[in-house]
């Protein structure tokens, strides 16, 4: 509906693309989230979910070469940077990843690290226990993204058969 009232607004491109991406949708998503960058070659979100899309169908290249690109355009942002972290992983280019969470946890102090996302890149890197302490940071935070954490397509099987993993989402909540 948004689309056809603003046909040429790139958020609402990207807005729907999201919800194709989090649906297993991913080609659908990959289309709308291109035609977001298309109308806005900025567009944060449309990168990311360009990249994300190209991890999902297993282009690993592409993933990294968008991700890269979003990590320039953003300032090196920290979505960017996780998002590139679990593209590297993908395409079992640990040792690139790993620099990456270097980066990430190596910030000014002052910087604020969503520990829904560094959690789910310490999943990806093999350490559980750190990526429960993240999510763990993370409920403490009242980080809003815990409230897709069920249903993303991106959290690390290693971490969907981590105990503690379910308990986490039995305390936000989720509905069986």
């Amino acid at each position: 509906m948004a689309i056809s009232i603003e046909p040429l607004s790139a958020i609402d491109h990207a807005d729907l693309a999201w919800t194709l991406y989090t649906a297993n949708r991913f080609e659908e998503a990959l289309s709308l989230a291109k035609t977001g960058i298309e109308l806005d070659a900025n567009s944060f979100l449309s990168h990311r979910l360009c990249g994300l899309c190209y991890t999902a169908l297993g282009r690993h290249e592409e993933a990294i070469d968008t991700l890269t690109h979003l990590l320039a355009i953003s300032g090196r942002h920290q979505h960017a940077l996780n998002a590139l972290i679990w593209a590297h992983c993908s395409n079992t280019n640990f040792e690139e990843a790993r620099k990456l969470m270097v980066e990430l946890e190596g910030g000014s102090s002052s910087d604020y690290i969503a520990g829904t996302y560094a959690g789910l890149s310490a999943a990806f890197l093999g350490d559980l226990t750190k990526a429960v302490d993240y999510l763990e940071k993370a409920y403490d935070d009242h980080d809003p993204m815990l409230t897709q954490l069920k249903y993303l397509p991106y959290v690390p099987e290693s971490l969907k058969e981590e105990p503690r993993f379910w308990n986490l989402l039995a305390r936000i909540g989720y509905p069986n």
